[in-house]
């Protein structure tokens, strides 16, 4: 928004169907196209805007609902799971999409309803029903996608 681009709804907290289009719009200021104009904002894009990347750990959190958190094991650390820390929802989105699983708006570090329904739907492949395909990502799932 700073840079020019409009987002009618102003700043929600959310990368929706808004912040991709003004993401596409920036990307092709920058000359970028085709897949280069996407509208994810990868580390370049988050880079050129002077914004640092969900990979170096952001110190705030936006307000949300909180949910509930679980604590797994996973080689040789403990993570526990807290869908407020960007960088823990980055990583698990990556994850759902290296396995094949589509996160429209790709890795955003928020835990929104499509990622929820990408955990569902990997926890149901995995032959999970009911309370165990919650969309929750609790320490089975975290392990069998490798993290």
């Amino acid at each position: 928004i700073s840079r020019g681009f409009s987002i009618p709804s102003g700043p929600t907290g959310k990368y929706g169907v808004e912040t991709t289009r003004a993401v596409a719009a920036y990307q092709r200021s920058q000359g970028w196209s085709g897949r280069n104009a996407d509208g994810i904002a990868g580390a370049t894009t988050l880079r050129r805007l002077g914004v640092k990347p969900p990979n170096s750990a952001p110190k705030t959190t936006t307000a949300r609902k909180p949910a509930k958190s679980t604590t797994s094991t996973s080689k040789s650390s403990t993570t526990t799971w807290d869908p407020n820390k960007a960088i823990l929802v980055y990583n698990l989105q990556g994850a759902l999409i290296s396995h094949g699983y589509a996160i429209p708006a790709g890795r955003t570090g928020y835990f929104g309803p499509r990622t929820k329904k990408a955990v569902k739907a990997f926890q149901r492949a995995q032959g999970w029903r009911g309370s165990q395909a919650d969309g929750i990502p609790g320490p089975g799932t975290l392990k069998r996608l490798g993290l």
